[in-house]
């Protein structure tokens, strides 16, 4: 049965062969789960307490919960598939309830990193610079998976009529526009490529021995570049891809034409990246409304990153309105850099702060370590405040 499915979601449902191996190693892991529990798995006999036992299972193991909802939606599409073809009246799956994720805003790069990447990789002017610095303007300007970067076909390539035919999941054909820019990046880059490599691919992108990058590569390409000019710690292609679907959102493009340009099947799909028009709806407000504070609208940017786990909504609310407090102090102060990292997981005091704060010619810095975060950002504002003002004074 196991078997007719996955041929049945890789042939005639036209999944992709990762997305096939997954759903296979999720369903194999209930069977041997199951198994190990009753000595034997039969798909017809399956009952609902012994799938929610997996489930508490997993759970206890340390499972993430968004794994675990993936690993429930797989067994529910096995059994759909039982379902449908007459297999068996069975379905367990109706009466599980998937833990609930915790839902987390899409993490981006700043315009102005993207812009000093490209500064910065642009210097290196040999085939693999030139081929890197394309890979992160083409991912920025279209928004494609890091597999359809390194699947893309030389000859889908057009930089006449400035635009990709992209092959994305399930094999689904969609065509992206880019700009005039980006086309004569592409041009250089295949005048160096057909210069100096000798190509054995169809591939557009290749390595200097020829042959076709693979996605991994280009995951490393990014990850390396753009960690020369951010110190966020989450810097993928799909970071790329988030930018690239958050500044189009930001400028006013329709959520249905960015749902076709990323090649999401659903417009729920895209929705996530609603969160980026509020700082475009703040900005307007500010300027239309009498009441708008129109005199701050060059606030200090105060970007904050969270080490392995995800900052609450009210702590970076808290971390904001504190940090923002030294612009009263100076009004040169461009952008507040705050990280936040739990040390010694076994000791009380662990909750780790550090702030940068940007200058002219000059930069602040203060880091502390306390019970809570709360306590940590309170006391590095006020060695930041003494700072600034030392500073002041001298000059």
């Amino acid at each position: 049965m196991i078997q007719s499915f996955l041929q049945y979601i890789r042939y005639e449902k036209n999944y992709s062969s990762h997305t096939v191996l997954s759903y296979q190693t999720d369903i194999e892991q209930l069977r041997d789960f199951v198994v190990t529990q009753k000595g034997d798995f039969n798909p017809k006999n399956l009952t609902s307490d012994e799938l929610r036992e997996w489930v508490i299972a997993l759970m206890d193991v340390g499972e993430k919960p968004s794994s675990v909802k993936r690993k429930i939606s797989a067994v529910r599409s096995f059994y759909k598939f039982l379902n449908l073809k007459n297999l068996t009246d069975n379905n367990p799956t109706l009466k599980i309830v998937a833990p609930k994720v915790p839902k987390s805003l899409p993490k981006f790069f700043y315009e102005k990193d993207l812009d000093n990447c490209l500064e910065v990789s642009e210097k290196n002017c040999n085939f693999e610079g030139v081929r890197n610095s394309l890979i992160i303007e083409l991912i920025y300007q279209t928004g494609l998976r890091r597999s359809e970067v390194a699947n893309l076909e030389d000859v889908n390539v057009d930089t006449a009529q400035c635009q990709l035919k992209v092959l994305g999941k399930g094999n689904k054909e969609r065509v992206v526009p880019f700009g005039r820019g980006l086309a004569e990046m592409i041009e250089t880059y295949r005048l160096k490529r057909d210069e100096e490599v000798d190509v054995n691919t169809t591939k557009f992108f290749v390595h200097q021995k020829g042959t076709a990058l693979n996605p991994m590569h280009i995951y490393n390409v990014v990850r390396k570049l753009m960690g020369a000019v951010t110190t966020q710690e989450k810097r993928s292609p799909h970071v790329l891809r988030h930018t690239f679907a958050t500044s189009l959102l930001n400028d006013g493009a329709d959520v249905k034409a960015i749902k076709d340009l990323l090649g999401h099947e659903t417009l729920a799909a895209t929705q996530v990246y609603t969160h980026a028009s509020f700082e475009q709806i703040k900005k307007s407000y500010q300027q239309a409304h009498p009441r708008g504070d129109k005199e701050k609208e060059d606030t200090m940017e105060v970007r904050i990153q969270s080490i392995h786990f995800d900052a609450t909504e009210k702590l970076q609310q808290f971390i904001e309105k504190k940090v923002n407090k030294l612009e009263r102090i100076s009004d040169e102060l461009s952008t507040a850099e705050v990280i936040l990292k739990v040390v010694k997981p076994e000791t009380s005091e662990n909750k780790e702060a550090k702030i940068t704060v940007l200058a002219p010619n000059t930069e602040f810095f203060a880091s502390k370590v306390c019970d809570t975060f709360e306590e940590a950002i309170d006391l590095c504002v006020e060695a930041l405040e003494k700072q600034i003002k030392k500073a002041k004074e001298k000059k």
